[in-house]
C-alpha cells in the first residue's frame, strides 16, 4: 500500500512505523500547496515522544516535530494543536518559546483531549497550568483565536 500511495519507507521497518508513514507530515506538502484554502490540523504537533526527541536533539530534521514546526512557517494553511502532549509540563517552556515566533503563534491551537487529561489530572486544572504558564495574551491566541481562524 505504501508503494501504490508513493510513499517512501525504509525496508526494515516494524509494522508500527510503517502504519506511521501514511500519516507522515510531509505527505502533506502537495494537499496543502493544491488547496491553499483548506486548513489542515496536525494533531499533538508530532507526539510527546517527539517532543521528547527535540528537547534533546532539536537539529534532527527528521523528528515529527522539527518538521511540523518548519512546515507551519511555509504554509498558511497549516495548523497544530497541542492536545495531550502538553499534559506533561515538562513540554510547556518548549511551547512558550515556539508561541513567541510570529509565523507560528497564529497556528497553534489549544486541545485538551480531555479524556486523556482526565487520567493524569482534570481538563480545568490542565487549562489553569497552561494559562498561567503562557500568560493571557499566548493562551487567548491558542485557545480563542487560533480556533476561530481555523474554523473560519
Amino acid at each position: 500500500m505504501l508503494d501504490d500511495a508513493n510513499i517512501s519507507y525504509d525496508k526494515k521497518m516494524n509494522e508500527k512505523e510503517l502504519c506511521a508513514q501514511f500519516g507522515h507530515p510531509q505527505h502533506y506538502i502537495p494537499i496543502l500547496n493544491k488547496y491553499p484554502g483548506m486548513n489542515v490540523c496536525f494533531g499533538h504537533w508530532g507526539s510527546e515522544i517527539s517532543w521528547k526527541e527535540y528537547i534533546e536533539n532539536p537539529q534532527n530534521k527528521s523528528n515529527w516535530f522539527y518538521i511540523i514546526k518548519e512546515m507551519l512557517r511555509n504554509h498558511p494553511n497549516l495548523y497544530t494543536d497541542i492536545s495531550f502532549t502538553l499534559n506533561d509540563q515538562e513540554f510547556f517552556s518548549v511551547l512558550k518559546v515556539y508561541l513567541s515566533d510570529p509565523k507560528i503563534l497564529g497556528k497553534v491551537l489549544f486541545g485538551s483531549d480531555y479524556y486523556m487529561v482526565e487520567t493524569k489530572s482534570t481538563e480545568k486544572k490542565f487549562g489553569f497550568d497552561l494559562r498561567a504558564y503562557l500568560g493571557e495574551d499566548f493562551y487567548k491566541t491558542i485557545a480563542n483565536q487560533n480556533p476561530v481562524k481555523y474554523l473560519n
